[in-house]
């Protein structure tokens, strides 16, 4: 979720940068100071705004709800004569960039009387990004001016923070720094973190960053059960949970990922199949399954959450993608990403959960159904049980979810329990029902459960089904 008034994490030049021995630094602005603009800087306002004004004491803010803008934010004058290649470093926060005009990153050596334009924001994902432009063209002279430029009639908000110019050319961080250590077997793999406990093996690794700085963030949440109890895994006790801390007030953009070590020696499968909930998420760059074979390049095999849930779907709901969409040789070792990002706690208006990643048929505990018609008899198939085990089907005129003593049920309460079959041999439960007479149309909500050798129970994925 976005805010219109965010409360985004300041981040120090040093952090994003890092002390690099030799680095000339000739302007250093956090915007922490309460007052814009800033002690030494200067502000020609052309529009019928306020101008720049101060936010939360962090950022230097514009937005254009109040009227044409048409402002230059202007640092004071300094002195590149003694470099040969200069670089603006910054953090600029986007709010409603589908709204903008112009956002600029300017230079003037008359004062403010011209200027030119080394930098011009096209994006349009909302949130914190970093801000780059290559000043070289200016190395060497004097009464050098920058300037932040805003123009517009209508909602575009920028947010600037930790504006340093130096002599370093940017080094982007690497997107996901921590990799597994040990590879799987591609098929046959099988991930349900419900006996992961409190440790995450070598052939997982979590990443709980800043979005911008991709320095580790104690306010990102990539839980796999080892930070806490999870919230809602689809069934057993543990699931991927992807967000902001869960009551965490500090609102600002983070970015999480679940990277697995997988090897493809000899590999006959290709298609992953898994369980995904989100909670009102929006596109960002971050968000979605990747792959990669150096864990520095990741190549999209899906991009968008909420557009592969479907818009307002808050329910746990099957996913497929295909490892050979990417293109890649992965006949070797290789890294599979679950990732996303946003700036609000998990399971409240944001984050993204994952359960049940399976690679080749792997036992992934799975309902099916045939067509449900008024008065006619109807299939229920459970697959990929433990041969012998107890497996409860059960349904409700009622959409979930409700927490269990084996984790959230996708179905609602009052429930009505169809019956407890054991698994045959081949892990297969199939039941036949009459479906009742009752109107054509109605909506019916199906799982069932499958109760464990270790007295927990793992829940199928959800079903819906429509009285025909």
């Amino acid at each position: 979720m976005r805010l219109r008034l965010c409360a985004g994490a300041a981040l120090a030049a040093a952090l994003v940068y890092g002390p690099i021995s030799g680095q000339t630094t000739v302007l250093d602005e956090d915007f922490n100071s309460g007052v814009i603009p800033p002690p030494g800087w200067s502000e020609i306002n052309r529009g019928m705004t306020a101008g720049w004004e101060d936010d939360i004491a962090q950022f230097a803010f514009h937005d254009d709800f109040t009227g044409a803008s048409d402002v230059d934010l202007l640092s004071p004058v300094f002195d590149l004569s003694g470099l040969t290649q200069a670089y603006l470093h910054a953090v600029q926060v986007q709010t409603f960039s589908q709204f903008r005009d112009t956002n600029e990153v300017r230079i003037s050596l008359d004062g403010g009387l011209s200027f030119v334009t080394v930098y011009s924001e096209s994006g349009s994902i909302d949130g914190s990004q970093s801000l780059e432009a290559d000043l070289s063209a200016y190395a060497g002279l004097t009464g050098v001016q920058l300037s932040f430029y805003y123009s517009g009639t209508f909602a575009n908000e920028w947010r600037i923070d930790t504006a340093v110019v130096d002599d370093l050319p940017f080094q982007p961080p690497k997107r996901w720094p921590n990799l597994p250590t040990d590879f799987r077997p591609v098929d046959g793999f099988f991930e349900g973190f419900d006996t992961l406990g409190q440790t995450v093996p070598p052939h997982l690794a979590v990443n709980a960053l800043d979005a911008v700085s991709r320095e580790a963030d104690p306010e990102a949440w990539c839980n796999l059960g080892q930070n806490a109890p999870c919230l809602e895994p689809s069934s057993g006790q543990n699931a991927l949970e992807m967000g902001l801390k869960p009551g965490s007030a500090a609102l600002h953009d983070v970015a999480n990922a679940l990277v697995i070590g997988l090897d493809g020696s000899g590999a006959t499968y290709s298609r992953v199949d898994f369980l995904a909930r989100q909670h009102q998420e929006e596109p960002h760059p971050d968000d979605g399954v990747f792959l990669s074979l150096d864990g520095e390049s990741w190549v999209p095999l899906l991009t968008d959450w909420e557009l592969a849930l479907g818009v307002g779907n808050e329910d746990w709901t099957p996913l497929s993608v295909d490892l050979n969409d990417a293109g890649l040789d992965l006949s070797s070792t290789f890294y599979l990403a679950f990732s996303q990002s946003d700036d609000f706690p998990y399971a409240e208006l944001d984050g993204v959960g994952i359960d049940e990643i399976s690679i080749g048929g792997a036992p992934s505990l799975r309902l099916d159904f045939d067509q449900v018609t008024n008065g006619q008899l109807t299939n229920l198939t459970v697959s990929g049980a433990t041969p012998g085990s107890v497996v409860t089907l059960a349904w409700s005129f009622e959409a979930g979810p409700f927490l269990t003593p084996y984790g959230w049920a996708s179905i609602g309460q009052p429930y009505t329990v169809i019956s407890n079959p054991r698994a045959d041999a081949a892990g297969q439960v199939v039941k036949t029902i009459f479906v009742p007479n009752v109107a054509v149309g109605l909506t019916i909500y199906l799982q069932a459960l499958e109760f464990t050798a270790f007295g927990t129970g793992i829940f199928t994925n959800p079903m819906t089904a429509v009285v025909q």
